[in-house]
């Protein structure tokens, strides 16, 4: 089987051989109906397998750059295994023109046409009627394929030029006045020169003040520089802030400790095709005053030395953005987003986070898509990737259970460094032992995962957590390195443990010399919360020629691929994987 099949189908529930026939005509087989799908085509469902045909897209219509959410959790099955973690659900966009992705597992091999997960996300550039499809698959520990039929979505993307004609476009330049229909100047255009600051320019397209419905189009003058001495607000809904001409992006330069573009409970903004820069002041680039808006997209924004984007609320977009040494210290995250839904990170280069915290940290948000991404170093203690529950704060910083579950999490095709920096790379659970913070449904897959972590991914979430098909390499250098894979009981106040963790195929790769402390898959407690429940690990490859021991100076000892801590119970399930023996001494070829 190809790559593309093998990471895709070859575990969705089932762990068995597929079987594949002759082909041909209505797809009978996997290949064939992987043909018929990446082409863009519709089947007809098999049976066992009902396709979500309603609420699919956060929105149908608007204008270009129109980013959408898609999601297909209503899907249902009576094939008696679960439609979230054990169907692969096939997206096709029907945006022909779409590029492949710059960054993750996939850059320059996958196309922003496609997507997989019961969540998915795009971001239509250009105007047209587009038709998304979505098709879920299944193949049973058998080899019994089952799909259900497509369906289908109009998705109808008007061009920013009709939406934003004539003086509904306000271009402004920091020399003279640009002249409507040269440089790239839209015919009938609003142009004002002599604008040197961020707050001049929303001025003049009356975007920071007053309230309602904005419906204009800020352009900035490519290779000008404009500079944020004040805070200022976005107080009007519904708009496109970015460039004209030719060149390099405009620069947005921070000359003061004060935000760049910040949302006051505002919706439907595109901010795209900026470069943040900075003269030694680190604010927001981004933010909003609450969760209260939606439609936010951020879009090819390039910075260097600032502190980060902040937006929340209802589908709220980054997509194509560049962010590198960002600064300001602790509070600050390269991409933060909480109490909203339908937050997305798609095809961004996060790099080198070690002057605030995370990479990307969302709270407390429902419905996440995390895929396509580069990250490289967070800060010291913090996470090149952490998703938290919902919980409610109370007295004496301990922190109680909202009653909403962050649920629905799909982190896939990342690359996923952590650079120099231990601790652990990868965080699903609470911030600390005394929030009940609660997350479910999280699929966790084909991203590779390397650099000095003692840990590549740590999991307190609660329920359902699906590990497959990833490349982890140890690169851990320090005398103690915690399991590549942490499973966790750590609350101190009654939030349950981890249960229905799921360990499928991946490859996990020791790089450095002799090291005691070797451990694939951990499963621990911490305070007084009981021991996770319900892992299973299965069929995975793991090549670790240093390691000898798992020893963990508590008078503890087990086999190298998997520990329980402390030792005991039948909290887990392993088979089919590398044996200890193998570990040390079998090498796959690589």
């Amino acid at each position: 089987l190809s790559n593309a099949v093998n990471v895709t189908l070859a575990n969705t529930q089932a762990r068995g051989s597929l079987l594949v026939g002759g082909g041909g005509g209505t797809p009978s087989d996997l290949l064939d109906l992987l043909a018929t799908l990446t082409a863009g085509g519709s089947v007809t469902g098999t049976g066992g397998i009902t396709t979500a045909t309603t609420g699919i897209a956060s929105r149908t219509t608007g204008t270009a750059p129109m980013a959408v959410f898609f999601d297909a959790t209503g899907t249902t099955n009576s094939l008696s295994v679960d439609s979230f973690h054990d169907c692969a659900y096939f997206w096709h966009f029907g945006d022909d023109g779409a590029a492949m992705w710059a960054y993750g597992t996939g850059g320059g091999a996958y196309t922003k046409n496609q997507a997989r997960g019961a969540v998915a996300a795009h971001c239509y550039e250009t105007a047209g009627t587009k038709t998304a499809k979505v098709t879920p698959v299944h193949v049973s520990s058998a080899g019994t394929l089952s799909y259900g039929t497509t369906t289908e979505i109009t998705i109808t993307i008007d061009a920013a030029d009709s939406t934003y004609s004539t003086t509904s476009t306000v271009c402004v330049a920091n020399g003279a006045a640009p002249v409507p229909g040269v440089n790239g100047v839209p015919a009938g255009a609003t142009c004002v020169g002599g604008i040197t600051t961020v707050t001049a320019a929303m001025s003049a397209a009356g975007i920071n003040s007053g309230s309602g419905t904005a419906n204009k189009r800020l352009l900035f003058k490519r290779g000008d520089t404009f500079d944020v001495t004040v805070d200022d607000y976005i107080r009007k809904s519904s708009g496109i802030i970015g460039a004209f001409g030719t060149g390099s992006k405009p620069i947005i330069r921070f000359t003061t400790n004060n935000r760049a573009f910040y949302l006051l409970s505002v919706s439907n903004w595109s901010i795209m095709d900026l470069q943040f820069a900075t003269t030694g002041f680190t604010k927001l680039c981004v933010g909003t005053q609450d969760a209260s808006g939606s439609n936010i997209l951020m879009l090819r924004l390039d910075a260097s030395g600032t502190a980060g984007m902040e937006p929340s609320g209802d589908s709220v977009f980054m997509v194509d953005c560049n962010l590198q040494y960002l600064a300001g210290g602790t509070g600050y995250v390269g991409f933060y987003s909480q109490l909203g839904s339908r937050i997305v990170a798609l095809g961004n280069r996060i790099y080198d986070c070690s002057g605030i915290e995370h990479n990307i940290r969302f709270q407390g948000c429902t419905k996440i898509v995390i895929s396509n991404n580069t990250l490289y170093r967070q800060a010291v203690s913090k996470h090149l990737i952490t998703i938290r529950g919902r919980s409610n704060q109370t007295s004496g910083h301990i922190e109680t259970w909202s009653g909403v579950w962050c649920e629905h999490v799909i982190i896939s095709d990342n690359d996923l460094d952590s650079g120099p920096n231990s601790g652990w790379a990868n965080h699903l659970g609470a911030q600390n032992p005394g929030a009940d913070e609660r997350t479910r449904n999280v699929i966790f897959e084909r991203n590779y995962v390397h650099g000095n972590c003692s840990v590549a991914l740590m999991t307190e979430a609660l329920t359902g957590i699906v590990v497959r098909n990833n490349l982890i390499r140890e690169e851990f250098v320090g005398a103690y390195s915690d399991a590549c894979i942490l499973i966790v009981g750590r609350s101190s106040i009654g939030m349950p443990p981890p249960s229905d963790t799921r360990i499928y195929n991946n490859t996990i790769y020791q790089t450095y010399g002799a090291h005691a402390a070797f451990e694939a898959v951990g499963i621990a407690k911490d305070n007084t919360s009981a021991l996770p429940t319900g892992t299973v690990a299965k069929n995975n490859l793991v090549y670790a020629p240093g390691a000898t021991s798992n020893d963990y100076n508590s008078g503890v000892s087990g086999p190298i691929f998997i520990e329980c801590r402390p030792n005991g119970g039948t909290t887990w399930v392993a088979s089919s994987n590398t044996s200890d023996a193998q570990i040390t001494g079998t090498a796959p070829g690589f």
